[in-house]
């Protein structure tokens, strides 16, 4: 699968979202966007495993704003 134009679109706290282009197995590219949310360990910040993945962008803002 490949990926294009990767951005970060909004942040809130420790969560981010990002957006990016997947190309589909028929050559089409679809809009995807994945929420990254980060733990603070010992004072160091790290990414959790589990990234959440919505094609609808009211979603993943509905997302990015839970707390």
């Amino acid at each position: 699968m490949r990926e294009r134009n990767r951005k970060l679109i909004n942040s809130n706290g420790d969560r981010e979202l990002w957006q990016s282009e997947i190309q589909q197995p028929d050559g089409q590219w679809v809009t995807l966007y994945r929420g990254k949310e980060f733990l603070h360990v010992q004072g160091v910040r790290k990414q959790t495993p589990d990234d959440a993945a919505f094609y609808s962008k009211a979603e993943a803002h509905a997302w990015l704003l839970q707390s």
